[in-house]
């Protein structure tokens, strides 16, 4: 088992004995009251310490960490009455598609970098190949100027070269 694995095992099960003290809504408990009862349930129970605090600190405000334990549910124990109900609500579903809708997962670092990237190639990029743009513009129009001067300097050869044949066939007659 890879260390992830270990740390998000230790965690969602710390996190569920944390939900069943909150659940137990004893008087006159505080937040560190509530997370020392769901460590010494996790030794209890699991038979050695909850060791990752300083992960669950981390992750327990992160939208994706809340995300994951709300879909997370809790194991069912087994009740008396019948397994299906006779009517649904509907509302309670509706809640929920809305608020797991509403939350949106942050981008991940390797997509943010790949992103901030691509920001910067584009803009350093476009810059550069406008510039080549106006260059080419530049030297195509240089040579469109070059080439109309080299036809007129022929038109005009060929103006003289044909009053040149003229005389001669002038002279000849």
């Amino acid at each position: 088992m890879n260390r992830w694995s270990t740390i998000q095992q230790a965690t969602n099960k710390f996190c569920g004995y944390l939900a069943q003290v909150e659940g137990m809504h004893p008087s006159g408990f505080n937040e560190q009251d509530k997370i020392g009862k769901a460590k010494v349930m996790f030794l209890d129970l699991e038979k050695k310490s909850f060791n990752f605090d300083h992960c669950w600190r981390v992750l327990r405000f992160h939208p994706k960490w809340v995300e994951h334990m709300d879909m997370v549910k809790p194991k069912k124990k087994p009740s008396s009455h019948d397994s299906t109900p006779n009517s649904i609500n509907l509302g309670e579903y509706e809640d929920f598609n809305v608020a797991s809708s509403n939350l949106e997962r942050p981008i991940g670092r390797k997509a943010e970098k790949e992103k901030q990237k691509r920001k910067e190639m584009t803009n350093s990029d476009s810059l550069v190949v406008l510039n080549e743009m106006a260059e080419i513009r530049k030297s195509k129009l240089v040579l469109m100027q070059e080439a109309r001067d080299h036809d007129n300097k022929m038109l005009c050869l060929r103006q003289e070269e044909v009053s040149l044949k003229q005389d001669e066939l002038r002279i000849q007659k």
